[in-house]
This record gives C-alpha cells, sequence and structure tokens, in this order.
C-alpha cells in the first residue's frame, strides 16, 4: 500500500529516490508545496523540525497534530 502513495522529498543534498513513488521537491520549497498541496486532498509531513518550521513560517498548514516520542 505505502508503495502506491507519492512522496515528496525536501532535501538540500541528492537523496535516494529509489523508493516508488519518489519525487525531490525542487529548491523553491513553499512553492513545490504548494503546487503538492493543489494537487493531493490530504498532504502528511513527517521530518525534521528545520522542515516543519518553513512550512510552518509560510503558513502550509492547515492541522497540525505533534507527536512526541520518547
Amino acid at each position: 500500500l505505502f508503495n502506491s502513495v507519492p512522496k515528496y522529498v525536501a532535501s538540500r543534498g541528492r537523496p535516494d529516490l529509489s523508493w516508488s513513488g519518489s519525487t525531490q521537491l525542487g529548491p523553491d520549497l513553499a512553492g513545490a508545496v504548494r503546487e503538492v498541496r493543489d494537487r493531493h486532498e490530504h498532504v502528511k509531513v513527517a521530518g525534521s523540525l528545520n522542515l516543519v518550521q518553513t512550512l510552518l513560517r509560510e503558513k502550509l498548514f492547515d492541522r497540525l497534530d505533534l507527536w512526541v516520542h520518547p
């Protein structure tokens, strides 16, 4: 199931995109995320604090669920 879901990777480097459905977002992160939101009704973010801070600053979250794991 997870292999059929599109995955968008925000990275300054050259990530391994061999996982089915993986696409690297371009250098304009905010613009790229806006395009993803236009194509998909539900977008979830799992990632770094820097990524989340950038998306918050750009007001790209409609909802934020914070999960803290020890």
